[in-house]
């Protein structure tokens, strides 16, 4: 007795649907962190800015204008199987930065999601300060014991 698997075409094509919406549903917050990282090293503020679930978040491009941005640097933290499943990807951000009077350290971690990246969580010498710095209006930022910034000298 011979058994024969009947499938059709149509069926094939819903499940290739199914399972390709479930791997991009998977890999949503690794998209959205690749291009936060990659919008950052190229200085596009305002692309990275936009990757924030809560515009109140944005704070990139403000700072851009406020300050002489002197290294930037953010990557995508490796990633467990269990960040994955709950749909999460650790990212930390290092920004230095001048002010007319000093030079300043920015260090944060930010999670993506699948709906956008979420507040930044904020470290200062060790110590978390809490996200959220435009919602909370936390003035920027906090002295870090970065040295001065020197130019080039020629």
């Amino acid at each position: 007795m011979r058994v024969r698997i009947r499938f059709s075409l149509r069926s094939l094509l819903l499940l290739t649907v199914v399972v390709a919406g479930g791997c991009y549903w998977m890999a949503l917050p690794s998209v959205y962190a690749q291009r936060f990282v990659t919008a950052v090293a190229a200085g596009d503020y305002a692309a990275a800015d936009a990757l924030f679930a809560d515009p109140d978040d944005r704070f990139l491009e403000q700072w851009d204008n406020d300050y002489t941005i002197i290294q930037r640097r953010a990557q995508v933290e490796p990633s467990s199987w269990r960040e994955r499943w709950r749909g999460e990807r650790q990212i930390s951000v290092r920004l230095i930065y001048r002010t007319p009077v000093r030079t300043n350290g920015y260090v944060a971690r930010i999670v993506a999601t699948r709906g956008g990246l979420g507040s930044p969580q904020v470290w200062s010498g060790g110590s978390s300060l809490g996200g959220g710095l435009a919602a909370r209006r936390i003035p920027p930022p906090y002295a870090l014991p970065f040295p001065p910034y020197e130019s080039p000298r020629h």
